[in-house]
């Protein structure tokens, strides 16, 4: 199965590609989700879940538009995921995920807004 993930700001909307169930609402804060009454924290090129499940980050998504924010000068050169847990507010987590949990799913996330 294959999940579709989009971010608008601070939240997601999750959904089967076959429509086989209703989508589902998230919150993103930092480097922190929120969904189906479980926390997950995205680093070392994962989503790990208070479950004890961790999504596998396959490939980077296409870039969003770049932060308006104030960063420091060197997050340029920073791996995205350490960009992210540095930002006080939403993250962009974009990319293609594997669920090893049910049988290597793939999860994509993409940035809308």
């Amino acid at each position: 199965a294959v999940m579709v993930i989009e971010q608008n700001n601070d939240s997601f909307t999750l959904q089967p590609e076959d429509g086989s169930w209703e989508p589902e609402q998230g919150k993103v804060k930092g480097s922190q989700l929120e969904i189906w009454n479980l926390k997950g924290t995205f680093a070392d090129d994962k989503i790990s879940w208070d479950n004890g499940n961790a999504w596998k980050r396959k490939s980077q998504a296409p870039k969003a538009p770049a932060p308006t924010a104030v960063v420091p000068a060197d997050i340029g050169n920073m791996d995205p995921w350490a960009k992210a847990a540095t930002e006080k507010k939403h993250s962009d987590v974009s990319a293609i995920y594997i669920d090893t949990w049910d049988k290597d799913a793939r999860i994509e996330f993409t940035q809308r807004n």
